[in-house]
């Protein structure tokens, strides 16, 4: 119970220190908002709420990725850095989040995680627990944009630092290439799946 434990808190810090910036384009259009109802009388709430929720969402995420982290650390298939010992696991982890960048799926989320404005036009909530709901409900759609990026960690070692701020980076462009977002998906499903079959090969 301790080691998942640990696991789960290595996973949750790392989530919310790769996330947070990402979420800074709708926190400052929040606050901006907050403060013209609060100017007008209206019922305002902190920006830190909605942050709440949104780091909420990731939090939940780190639970489920440790059951597979725990699952691999406990039989031997990633070593003392948490790196995988076979090739084959790396390489099926990298193909995956290559292929996912492909999918409907991730197109949604993206589109959702693109869009700040549109997203807090169309489901506002008033008050504290609807500035928390509203994070919490994009930090879904942002999950649901990211996980597979998530699981490359597995194929590089959750202890890479420098595959952490790449990974943070990738995230981040991801969602600001408003003018060219399926190329920029298409281009990094495309490295992923051959950086996966290169080592195979």
């Amino acid at each position: 119970f301790i080691d998942f434990f640990l696991l789960f808190m290595m996973w949750a810090v790392m989530m919310v220190a790769m996330m947070t910036p990402s979420i800074l384009p709708m926190l400052m259009l929040y606050t901006t908002l907050n403060l013209r109802r609060k100017s007008q009388g209206q019922e305002s709430a902190s920006p830190m709420l909605l942050l709440f929720g949104y780091l909420s969402s990731w939090i939940l995420f780190s639970l489920f990725i440790t059951l597979p982290q725990y699952f691999l650390h406990t039989n031997g298939y990633l070593n003392m850095m948490m790196e995988p010992v076979h090739v084959y696991l790396a390489s099926f982890v990298l193909v995956l989040a290559g292929i996912y960048q492909f999918t409907p799926y991730k197109d949604a989320c993206l589109n959702v995680c693109q869009s700040p404005l549109s997203f807090l036009t169309n489901n506002w909530q008033d008050g504290k627990l609807g500035a928390y709901l509203i994070g919490y409900k994009h930090g879904f759609y942002c999950v649901g944009c990211c996980w597979a990026l998530m699981l490359t960690l597995f194929a590089l070692g959750v202890m890479n630092i420098l595959w952490v701020i790449i990974l943070t980076i990738f995230v981040l462009f991801e969602k600001l290439s408003y003018n060219y977002p399926q190329a920029y998906r298409r281009i990094v499903g495309i490295f992923l799946v051959s950086w996966g079959l290169m080592l195979l090969a």
